[in-house]
This record gives C-alpha cells, sequence and structure tokens, in this order.
C-alpha cells in the first residue's frame, strides 16, 4: 500500500500520489524546470504542458499549504544570494518589517526590480 498524501511532500509527489501525474510526466517537467533561464515552480510547468489545469493547481497548493515564500522564490529566481536572504531574514526578525521592504532598504534590490518579478510571478497565475 502506498503512503497517503502528505503536508510534507513536494508538489510533484503529490500530483503523481494523487493520480494527476504520471512519472514520465513529472520527469518531462523536471527536465523542463532545470532548462528554464528563469525560475518557475514546478506546478506551473506542469500546467503549461498541458498536464493539469489551472484550478487542479489552485486546489492541490491550497489543500496541502504549498507555498513559496517571497525570499526563497527571489533566491531561486536568481535575484538575491543566499546571503542576501539570510541577512534580511534576520532583520525581518529584529524589526518585523516586510522581506521586500528591507532588502529595497538595503539595496539589494531596487522597488522596480522587486516590482518587476512581482509582475512576472503574477503572470503564473494570469495565463491559468
Amino acid at each position: 500500500m502506498q503512503p497517503k498524501p502528505t503536508l510534507e511532500m513536494r508538489v510533484g509527489e503529490l500530483l503523481v500520489k494523487l493520480g494527476f501525474l504520471d512519472e514520465r510526466q513529472l520527469e518531462q517537467a523536471l527536465t523542463v524546470q532545470r532548462e528554464q533561464t528563469k525560475y518557475k515552480p514546478l506546478g506551473e510547468i506542469c500546467k503549461e504542458l498541458g498536464f493539469i489545469s489551472g484550478g487542479v493547481l489552485h486546489d492541490i497548493l491550497f489543500r496541502y499549504r504549498k507555498q513559496l515564500l517571497l525570499g526563497e522564490l527571489l533566491r531561486k529566481m536568481g535575484a538575491i544570494s543566499e546571503d542576501e536572504l539570510n541577512e534580511a531574514l534576520q532583520e525581518q526578525k529584529k524589526s518585523g518589517d516586510k522581506l521586500g521592504q528591507i532588502l529595497v532598504r538595503n539595496g539589494v534590490l531596487s522597488v522596480a526590480a522587486l516590482t518587476d518579478l512581482i509582475h512576472y510571478v503574477s503572470n503564473w497565475e494570469l495565463k491559468g
């Protein structure tokens, strides 16, 4: 008997366990993800490849509480380094300020760059 889907599983694993993808499709999506010049979440790639609908993706992400935090997204996209993220997160713990505000205030990102990145990510949802 296969284990039930859990909150700890990655999106690709969940999609396979729940029967929305087969192993071949998952491998194809992972290959596409690795070949991207800009980071894109696996679920978005599966949607673009026509393996799943936007509704399925939304339901899975919501049900299994899958979200990509801003700092992690910016790091994966190459907009900030691991060190810059860690430094900003430490400052966030002390100040309680929003991560984007800290990154802009510290000169790591400009307001325009942060806005462009957020706009780019928001287009993932609009295309679905």
